[in-house]
C-alpha cells in the first residue's frame, strides 16, 4: 500500500518502478510520502535534484543562455548552438553544417542558417572579411569550392602568407578566370558564364600541378600546368574577400586538402538538383563526393561568422 512507502520530502514515489526517486531540477517536493514533485514557478529553477522548498527555486538561465546548473549566471551559446528553454546546462547543436550568427545567443532551431557572406553595393562595398587558418600538414594536392553570385567579380578571393605573399588568388575577367598560384597565372576560358547573376558554383582543383575549375556542371581546364612541389604547409595563412573587387554573396566555401581520389569532380556539380541556379537546396556538393580519408583544411563559413560579418 502506498503508505507503507516513506519516500522522504524531496523524492516522489515512482510508482511503476515501486520505488523513491529524487525531485528532477526544476521541481521540489516539501512533503514525503508523495507521488509527484511540485514545478518551480515559470523562468525558475532549482539548482540540484532532490530541492525540498519553494524557496529554493531561483531564477534560471533565459532561451540562449547556459550555465552549469542552469541558473545565473549564465553564459550565451557559442556559436553554432541555441538553447530554446529556460534552465538549459547546455545548448543544442545547429543540424549539419549550420550556423548562427556571431553575437547572438540564439534561441531556437530557426536561427541556424547556411552562411551566407554578403558585400552590398552601397556604403560598405570597400569592406572585406578575411580569416586566418593553419593547414595540419603539407598540402600539395587542392580543392577549393564556393557558391556565389555577384555583380562586381573582379577579384573572387585570395589566400596570402604570414608575410604578406600571394599563394593563391582567384580573378575574373571578361571570358576568364584567372587562377594565380605562387606568381604563376594559368587563364582559363569561362565563357562569360561566372558573369550571369545568378547562384554559381565554383570549383578550383590542383592536382599533380594541373589545374581545372568547375563552374556549375562544366569543367574547364587550364591550357598549361603550374609545377609546385607544396601548394600550402602547415603554418598561418589568411583568406580575404574584399568588397572593393567583389560585390556580391558568398555560401559554403571549403577547402580541402585532397588527393586524386580524395574528389571526383564528374560527380561534384551532380549533387545539386537545382538546374536554375536561383536556390541552393544541396549546397554541400563538395562534401557529397569526398572520400571519408578527405581532410578539410578548414571550413571558412563557421570561421567568418566568428568574426563578425552577416548573414
Amino acid at each position: 500500500m502506498l503508505a507503507c512507502v516513506h519516500c522522504s520530502i524531496g523524492t516522489y514515489h515512482d510508482v511503476d518502478a515501486g520505488q523513491c526517486r529524487p525531485c528532477p531540477k526544476g521541481q521540489y517536493q516539501p512533503i514525503s510520502r508523495k507521488t509527484t514533485c511540485i514545478e518551480c514557478p515559470t523562468r525558475t529553477t532549482t539548482r540540484t535534484n532532490g530541492s525540498i522548498d519553494a524557496d529554493q527555486c531561483v531564477d534560471a538561465c533565459p532561451p540562449g543562455y547556459i550555465s552549469p546548473t542552469g541558473t545565473i549566471p549564465c553564459s550565451p551559446c557559442d556559436v553554432g548552438s541555441y538553447s530554446p528553454v529556460y534552465g538549459r546546462t547546455q545548448c543544442m547543436m545547429c543540424p549539419g553544417s549550420k550556423t548562427t550568427r556571431a553575437n547572438v545567443a540564439a534561441t531556437e532551431i530557426e536561427e541556424c542558417y547556411d552562411f551566407d557572406l554578403e558585400f552590398s553595393s552601397g556604403i560598405y562595398s570597400y569592406g572585406n572579411a578575411s580569416v586566418r587558418f593553419t593547414p595540419t600538414s603539407k598540402c600539395t594536392n587542392l580543392y577549393l569550392n564556393l557558391w556565389m553570385h555577384c555583380s562586381t567579380c573582379d577579384r573572387i578571393l585570395e589566400i596570402t602568407d604570414a608575410h604578406g605573399h600571394s599563394v593563391l588568388r582567384l580573378d575574373i575577367r571578361k571570358g576568364f578566370i584567372d587562377a594565380t598560384l605562387h606568381g604563376c597565372q594559368t587563364s582559363i576560358k569561362s565563357f562569360g558564364i561566372i558573369e550571369n547573376p545568378r547562384w554559381h558554383s565554383l570549383g578550383l582543383y590542383v592536382i599533380n600541378s594541373n589545374v581545372t575549375v568547375t563552374i556549375d556542371d562544366k569543367e574547364l581546364y587550364s591550357p598549361h600546368t603550374c609545377t609546385l612541389s607544396t601548394l600550402l604547409e602547415p603554418e598561418d595563412y589568411e583568406l580575404t574577400i574584399e568588397g572593393l573587387f567583389f560585390i556580391g554573396s558568398v555560401t559554403a566555401l571549403n577547402l580541402w586538402d585532397a588527393t586524386s581520389n580524395d574528389v571526383e569532380l564528374s560527380s561534384l556539380q551532380k549533387c545539386s538538383d537545382d538546374n536554375q541556379g536561383n536556390n541552393l537546396k544541396k549546397w554541400m556538393a563538395p562534401f557529397c563526393a569526398a572520400s571519408v580519408d578527405a581532410m578539410m583544411l578548414t571550413t571558412v563559413q563557421v570561421l567568418l561568422v566568428r568574426m563578425g560579418v552577416y548573414v
